[in-house]
């Protein structure tokens, strides 16, 4: 039982067909105790979200209906720890969000990172069953080849997904700003998820010949998007803080090389899949930095492909089908 679908993430999706291949019964999440009280397991990927609504009475009547579930009918509380805190607004988490981690029964961890985080962040119940796995690869069409670009092409660089501050796009902006647009260009792709931050990089990116802003009001059809990143040499993703990235996972699964600085999890991505794939950086997004980027995606042969086997879902399933058993013999 998920809490809610992601409209903006693919995840969620693919996490609950694994879950299916499990052997579970995968249905959306209503938000009334009679509804909740039916299933073992309630499963969810962003706890802050558990709790949107109109005040403190509405929050205290969602966690309220968790645990009533969860002391009188055994129903199971499930975290996917994507993020340990939300990427904007307040870091630190809500009472409602320490509460609800208190009473877990089992968390989700896309890496080891991320358990290391939660328990520096979080107090979490003793006996809670724990799985650390990976945050599975994109399956959708086969990517089109790499094919590097001529000695007279320009490295087309691409940074795509909702456009939030957090993602660091304005340092994206200032240092794509001053490459030499004859070696390489950078195109941003991606929805005004945040509208006036948008307009914000719309102004610095006018009259530079090396940035292309390619943004809509509407979210990208997967199609379109998986063209865009097919059509690229590398794909940059400047985040001022994250923990893991969908969109490293997306690229990597089209058969692209990202660039991403060295935090959250990151590192760890880089470990799995190799610097040829991977590539990190430290401190600030440089103009240096793309370039290097710039010149690393050269180096790259034709038609050359990560090995995504450490991320396969059937990896995930593995580990998911040990977690349910542990989980349901508590």
């Amino acid at each position: 039982m998920a809490p809610r679908s992601a409209k903006f993430n693919r995840f969620t999706g693919l996490f609950g067909d694994a879950l299916e291949r499990c052997g579970a019964n995968v249905v959306a999440y209503k938000p009334w105790l009679a509804d909740i009280a039916q299933q073992d397991i309630v499963l969810y990927h962003w706890p802050h979200r558990l709790f949107e609504g109109e005040g403190f009475l509405h929050r205290l009547k969602t966690l309220t209906r968790l645990l009533m579930a969860r002391w009188r009918r055994n129903t199971r509380i499930v975290w996917v720890a994507h993020n340990v805190t939300q990427h904007e607004g307040n870091a630190d988490p809500s009472l409602m969000e320490r509460l609800l981690v208190r009473n877990l029964d089992g968390i989700v961890y896309l890496s080891e990172t991320s358990r290391n985080l939660v328990h520096s962040t979080y107090s979490t119940a003793g006996g809670i069953v724990e799985l650390v796995t990976v945050h599975g690869a994109y399956e959708s069409e086969p990517p089109q080849p790499f094919l590097p670009p001529g000695a007279r092409e320009p490295v087309r660089l691409l940074n795509f997904g909702l456009v939030r501050p957090y993602k660091n796009l304005d340092d994206l902006v200032r240092a794509a700003g001053q490459l030499d647009a004859a070696t390489a260009e950078v195109t941003i792709c991606g929805r005004r998820h945040d509208r006036e931050y948008a307009r914000t990089l719309d102004r610095a990116a006018a009259g530079l010949d090396s940035v292309r802003m390619a943004l809509s009001d509407d979210i990208v059809p997967d199609k379109d998007l998986d063209r865009a990143i097919d059509a690229s040499h590398g794909v940059v993703l400047p985040y001022r803080d994250i923990l893991h990235s969908g969109a490293a996972i997306h690229a990597l699964s089209r058969g692209r090389p990202v660039l991403v600085p060295a935090i959250g999890a990151m590192p760890e991505l880089a470990e799995l899949m190799g610097d040829r794939w991977v590539q990190l950086y430290a401190d600030e997004l440089t103009v240096d930095v793309l370039d290097g980027f710039a010149r690393h995606a050269r180096t790259i042969p034709a038609s050359a492909v990560p090995d995504l086997e450490q991320l396969s879902w059937q990896r995930v399933e593995r580990d998911l089908s040990g977690f349910l058993a542990r989980l349901m013999a508590v």
